[in-house]
């Protein structure tokens, strides 16, 4: 699909549904060139994740300090978080403004449905992990070693478990609308 939109925009000259196009891989970018540049001023030691701040461990002394570490690596957190929202919504308005109504049903229904299928997969996988490291490993799940913003790793785990339940959710109402999209 994503193909047929990107070749009904160049044909018809709709440099609008390109442009929104282009949100996706610039978002990245922007967060990419940000990171490595935050990198480089901090040293080359350490890069700005938002999961790499701190934790029950000794950072490395070539690392920069604390603070210094939790800003660069708010401003790679609302660098992610940002781009992922506008690309939901450039990504959105590109479709709404495609004409895809020459398209069958299962155009929309099959991709939709696959979709659906395999971020319910995920869940399942992040929900069974959680479960499993939780009975053979809890000491290690509730230590500060990674997670989000120096959170534990149950919290990120429940963090996780959040967004993959409502990516499902999103497309499960997503497949839904396509199934119930009228034939031509």
């Amino acid at each position: 699909m994503f193909l047929t939109i990107v070749r009904t925009a160049f044909a018809a000259q709709r440099w609008d549904v390109v442009c929104r196009l282009a949100v996706p891989p610039c978002a990245a970018l922007v967060t990419l060139a940000w990171m490595v540049a935050a990198a480089r001023l901090s040293g080359g030691h350490w890069v700005p994740t938002p999961w790499d701040v701190t934790g029950d461990w000794t950072a490395p002394h070539d690392w920069p300090p604390l603070a210094t570490r939790w800003a660069l690596s708010s401003v790679t957190f609302v660098l992610m978080m940002a781009g992922t929202i506008v690309s939901a919504i450039s990504v959105r308005q590109a479709i709404r403004r495609s004409d895809l109504s020459k398209r069958r049903r299962l155009w929309f229904a099959a991709p939709s449905m696959l979709l659906a299928g395999s971020i319910a997969v995920m869940a399942i996988g992040v929900l069974s992990w959680g479960w499993f490291v939780q009975q053979y490993a809890a000491s290690d799940f509730h230590v500060r070693d990674g997670g989000l913003f120096s959170s534990t790793n149950f919290a990120s785990w429940m963090a996780s478990c959040i967004v993959f339940l409502a990516a499902t959710l999103m497309a499960a109402k997503g497949a839904r609308s396509a199934l119930s999209l009228k034939t031509e």
